[in-house]
């Protein structure tokens, strides 16, 4: 230690690649595939105990000709709906998807919407409590969107949807998600309805150049130090963005 203080070198470029120059700014990313396939592995989750099977509702249509599953709208269900919603949520922070909790929502588009739950209440309010992704159903093509946006830059990645008449999560959240969008994107805001067949998807394995990608935004937008390292990183070597394994 002496002998590097004569050499005039300063021990804490050792050891953080630069004195003073503050710690650079947290960001946060959940892993789009992985949100998707834990998404699915909830809905194949058997009912809990004394559930009864949601029904389709005799006034709504089933899914758009060519969809082979017949899916079909269904009323939503406050508890079956929350239920479902508290198991994919246990299921995503099981994973570790990201360090801090996770909650998700289901919002009146349709959408199921995954939100960093600081004080782990299941909802969304604070600034620390920000979106972290958003899945929404295609069923013009049997699939399943996923989105996010970090940094100024934003990901989407899809995932088919098997549907089988006759489960419970499965055909009551598929439905739900369906029914909430079609009833939403309806009338005035029609125009509105995403365009899926449109939208141009990530490159299956994006995540790890998106790390990169938003960290280097991160710098730019606060003048982080280049060389400095990260802090709190679950995903090795650098650790200071806050991302999924």
């Amino acid at each position: 230690m002496r002998r590097l203080l004569a050499l005039g070198i300063p021990v804490c470029l050792l050891v953080t690649a630069g004195c003073g120059g503050g710690s650079d700014p947290k960001v946060t990313m959940a892993d789009l595939d992985k949100v998707l396939q834990i998404f699915e592995d909830t809905l194949k989750e058997k009912a809990p105990a004394g559930a009864a099977q949601a029904k389709a509702d005799p006034k709504q249509k089933p899914a758009p000709t060519g969809d082979k599953s017949q899916l079909q709208e269904v009323k939503n269900d406050p508890k079956t709906t929350a239920e479902f919603l508290t198991r994919f949520a246990r299921n995503l922070n099981n994973a570790k998807i990201i360090e801090e909790p996770i909650g998700v929502q289901m919002l009146t588009t349709g959408a199921i919407e995954g939100f960093v739950d600081k004080d782990k209440n299941m909802k969304k309010g604070g600034a620390d409590e920000t979106k972290l992704f958003e899945i929404q159903i295609d069923t013009q093509r049997n699939r399943l969107v996923a989105s996010q946006t970090v940094e100024g830059s934003t990901y989407h990645r899809d995932r088919p949807y098997h549907y089988r008449p006759g489960g419970f999560f499965m055909g009551y959240m598929l439905g739900n998600m369906m029914g909430r969008q079609s009833g939403y994107y309806s009338g005035a805001r029609s125009g509105l309805k995403p365009k899926f067949g449109a939208t141009r998807m990530s490159p299956k394995g994006y995540h790890a150049s998106a790390v990169t990608k938003a960290r280097t935004a991160a710098r730019a937008r606060t003048g982080g130090s280049k060389g400095g390292f990260f802090r709190g990183s679950r995903s090795g070597g650098s650790r200071g963005f806050r991302g999924g394994k």
